[in-house]
């Protein structure tokens, strides 16, 4: 009710007219929308995700009967050392330059989130407290090893492009100071020339 505006369920009804005509189904406006109600019905299906750490899943079920009574549930076990892997190395496939060390990384992740389990049960077994480690914790691992590749990977591009102006000015400031010698040189010289010529004059002036 009140999920479509007049004009909104008279396209409807038009836009399914000759599908229920081919049904058989009267062309009277209840009827159509009728049909309409009873194909969103047939093909339309929801899939609900929920955690079921916690209370909240627990406290979902029983004010929900339905969520258990009217639908098919799928339970996602723990996932495998080989599916752990692939999962990783189909997100470090995105990040360029990791070809070569996808494989030994992804076995890392797969190791750390194994032995994070092992003793998440340990602790369960000894103190009767509960860590739960889902796939979610997994997946948030391999994209904060991403995130953090790529800021160090651009804090180190920012200090490459520091030094690199660097060396660039320190090679001009090296030319810069082979022109200025040169140039010295060749003042040297003339001011050598011009010493001899004014010692030569004084010669001549101290004899007149």
């Amino acid at each position: 009710p009140n999920l479509f505006a007049q004009d909104e369920i008279n396209s409807l009804r038009e836009s399914i007219r000759s599908d229920a005509r081919a049904a058989g189904v009267e062309e009277t406006p209840n009827e159509l929308w009728d049909f309409f109600i009873e194909r969103c019905r047939s093909n339309l299906h929801l899939v609900l995700c929920m955690s079921p750490i916690g209370e909240a899943f627990r406290t979902r079920v029983r004010m929900f009967p339905n969520l258990v009574n009217c639908c098919t549930i799928d339970w996602f076990s723990a996932w495998s050392d080989q599916a752990l892997k692939e999962v990783s190395m189909k997100f470090l496939a995105e990040a360029p330059g990791l070809a070569e060390v996808s494989e030994s990384v992804s076995a890392v992740f797969a190791m750390v989130h194994t032995s994070v389990i092992q003793k998440s049960d340990k602790m369960l077994e000894e103190l009767k407290r509960y860590n739960y480690v889902t796939p979610t914790n997994y997946l948030e691992l391999v994209k904060g090893y991403l995130l953090l590749l790529g800021e160090k990977r651009k804090e180190l591009g920012d200090q490459i492009s520091k030094f690199r102006n660097g060396i660039e000015k320190l090679d001009d400031s090296k030319q810069q100071v082979e022109v200025m010698s040169a140039e010295l040189e060749v003042k040297k010289k003339e001011v050598a020339v011009a010493q001899k010529d004014c010692e030569e004059m004084l010669v001549v002036i101290v004899k007149d």
